[in-house]
């Protein structure tokens, strides 16, 4: 089952970054639904345009997923962003910001936007075999 977060980003104002709550070690259980704004108006994503989330875990490794790369970050049909929270990103409990940068074709930046990813910390380590 998935389970989808909605938030709402804004390109044009400084808001208080959402939070995103999600479990250590979730296995591809959770995506965050983006709904992009600018100046109070949903923002018509423009075709061609290339998408782009990265973070630093608290234990100092990076992500990095992008549309050119394929399936972690996609978009839904209703201009909507869908960003998948990966096993590597829930490895490691703790709080950190998420940039998600959206590029033209020309790899000028069009705008960018973050949100906290908080990874809430399990009981115990899960083993992938059961």
């Amino acid at each position: 089952m998935i389970i989808y977060q909605d938030v709402d980003l804004s390109l044009t104002e400084s808001n208080v970054p959402p939070i995103v709550h999600v479990r250590q070690y979730d296995h591809l259980a959770r995506k965050v639904r983006c709904t992009l704004y600018s100046n109070h108006l949903e923002y018509p994503i423009p075709s061609g345009m290339i998408l782009t989330y990265l973070g630093t875990r608290p234990d100092g490794r990076i992500f990095q997923h992008s549309t050119e790369s394929g399936g972690k970050i996609t978009l839904d049909g209703e201009n909507r962003v869908i960003l998948t929270i990966t096993d590597f990103m829930t490895e490691v409990a703790g709080k950190y910001p998420v940039d998600v940068v959206m590029l033209d074709g020309n790899d000028d930046v069009l705008g960018s936007f973050s949100f906290l990813l908080s990874v809430e910390a399990a009981a115990g380590k899960v083993d992938a075999n059961g």
